[in-house]
């Protein structure tokens, strides 16, 4: 039984920080995409995207 929860919270976890990878390839052209005319935005909208992303890797990590 814990063993198939160690799994699952392991899967989880890969999942969540996979999935947040491929929303980010796709999201951060677009985010730039859409405020060309402001790419100082884009950047800090991207920048705290990529500290997200950072922290669910470390999570993600630390739980597998």
């Amino acid at each position: 039984m814990t063993m198939t929860v160690f799994r699952f919270l392991m899967w989880l976890s890969l999942i969540v920080w996979m999935g947040g990878i491929i929303f980010f390839a796709v999201l951060a052209p677009n985010v730039f995409a859409f405020f060309f005319a402001y790419s100082p935005l884009a950047g800090n909208v991207v920048g705290r995207l990529l500290r997200i992303l950072h922290w669910m890797g470390i999570v993600s990590g630390l739980i597998s």
